[in-house]
């Protein structure tokens, strides 16, 4: 931090003998918000919006890595809260592929989105389809779920990525001990899929 100190005109010197006040810096209490996160509000982080950060991280791993996955919690209203406790955002990619078919480098990378920042690592998960990255955000794939019937004050879980069944990539909205609250959200067009 850098100060400037100028004396005014009208300011005359205190007498040396005047004694000298300092604030102890530990004394002083902290400024609120000195210090804000760079996710901005971290009660309401959304998941969309991050995206373009997240996809030039993991451009630094593989030029042209490819989205696999999106898994967010807790999701209250359309929102993750990631000051809660266990909240995080979880995106996983997939590295490129060269002239042969083969990933460059091989295998999956996180990119976990904490309270603490956004950290790299190697993904554990089992191999899975890359996805097509949604045309449906995730705001609005919480807002369909929530319209079909989740609580909007519910936490939940969001998770993007493709459904093997389907062929296609889906968000899906879970609460934990309530089965009949999970919801599968067309990734294009925001639609719920209704499963028979």
């Amino acid at each position: 931090m850098l100060f400037v100190l100028a004396r005014r005109e009208h300011e005359t010197n205190p007498p040396l003998d005047a004694p000298t006040v300092m604030a102890s810096a530990s004394s002083a209490p902290p400024a609120p918000g000195a210090e804000p996160s760079p996710l901005g509000d971290l009660t309401r982080v959304d998941v969309s919006d991050l995206y373009p950060t997240i996809k030039q991280r993991a451009a630094q791993w593989s030029s042209d890595a490819r989205l696999v996955s999106i898994v967010a919690v807790p999701v209250i209203g359309s929102k993750v809260d990631l000051s809660a406790a266990g909240g995080e955002i979880v995106y996983q990619f997939a590295a490129a592929r060269d002239a042969t078919g083969r990933e460059k480098p091989r295998g999956r990378l996180d990119l976990r989105v904490t309270r603490d920042g956004i950290k790299p690592q190697p993904s554990n998960e089992a191999t899975t389809a890359e996805a097509i990255e949604p045309n449906c955000v995730s705001d609005a794939a919480a807002r369909a779920a929530h319209a079909s019937g989740i609580p909007s004050n519910v936490r939940m879980k969001l998770r993007y990525e493709v459904d093997r069944v389907l062929g296609r990539g889906v968000w899906t909205a879970k609460v934990d001990g309530r089965r009949d609250l999970d919801r599968t959200i067309d990734g294009k067009t925001c639609a719920i899929i209704v499963r028979r």
